[in-house]
């Protein structure tokens, strides 16, 4: 049986939950948290396995491996089906880009990495699951004491349930980090699934987020820079071009929303408050 957000206990695989103290990590074997669903059957192709909780959420499980020996795990939230909530990465040997760790090592190392965990707690036949406090990160210990497991979930209201206005960046900053001649710059300003709309058409990223970063797969980030290289020179001062305002949508933390009126190709760019900083949620664009 698979459980959500304790141990996935089917024949493939072994589920857990960690912490560490006020950090989320969100991206995991190149791919986000937050990214579209659709991502991973692009990259990975059909899911071997998919399941829907009582409670609403969904899981499907994509091999890496044809023996099975690596397989993911996406969840999806009832929130919002259409984006993942969490990833899990696990198998006998393999790199995720996670802290440096690697499944198969054995426990002593995952220690020295992490620390040691808050909370150990028994996993059966899959062995132990390793807790640390106030983050989003689970790693498993199989009953070998290698590491078997690794997976990040969406926490970020649990981990950040105030919005910091501190974090929302200026009007400069923001047309400097999507200027960037750097793709993983501008990513780090962007929402996993930002939409960047030109004249009606909607451009997201389609492919796992290292796959965008190193092939611009969607042309989104050479869209960006196109759209916004008229922004340098806009009077932030001048309300008769520029205005900041709020938005509330039901369910949703407020959003912070940038309108520009004209001389610009950029009509509006709305920023979100995701995993404890605001990010650029949508760009619209004439």
């Amino acid at each position: 049986m698979l459980l959500r957000k304790t141990i996935l206990a089917i024949s493939l695989l072994i589920v857990s939950k960690v912490g560490f103290t006020n950090e989320m990590v969100t991206k995991l074997n190149g791919f986000q948290i937050g990214q579209y669903r659709d991502v991973a059957r692009l990259e990975l192709g059909d899911p071997i396995k998919k399941e829907k909780y009582e409670d609403g959420f969904e899981y499907e499980i994509f091999l890496l491996k044809p023996d099975t020996s690596l397989y993911m795990i996406f969840e999806y939230s009832p929130a919002n089906l259409q984006l993942i909530w969490s990833i899990q990465f696990t198998g006998k040997a393999g790199v995720a880009g996670f802290k440096n760790l690697a499944l198969g090592i054995m426990s002593a190392d995952v220690e020295r990495l992490l620390g040691k965990p808050s909370k150990i707690v028994d996993a059966g036949e899959y062995g132990v699951k390793w807790e640390y406090n106030a983050t989003n990160y689970s790693v498993e210990i199989d009953r070998l004491g290698n590491l078997s497991s690794i997976k990040i979930s969406d926490d970020s209201n649990t981990l950040f349930p105030i919005n910091e206005l501190s974090e929302i960046p200026s009007f400069a900053v923001i047309v400097k980090l999507l200027g960037s001649d750097k793709n993983e710059k501008i990513a780090g300003a962007l929402c996993p699934d930002v939409e960047v709309s030109v004249n009606g058409k909607l451009y997201s990223f389609n492919r796992k987020l290292q796959h965008e970063v190193d092939n611009d797969a969607s042309t989104v980030f050479k869209l960006i820079r196109e759209l916004v290289v008229d922004c340098s020179k806009v009077n932030t001062k001048d309300p008769s071009v520029y205005a900041e305002s709020i938005r509330v949508v039901e369910g949703q933390n407020p959003l912070h929303v940038i309108k520009l009126k004209k001389n610009t190709r950029i009509k509006e760019i709305v920023l979100k408050y995701q995993f404890g900083k605001y990010l650029i949620w949508e760009v619209k664009a004439g």
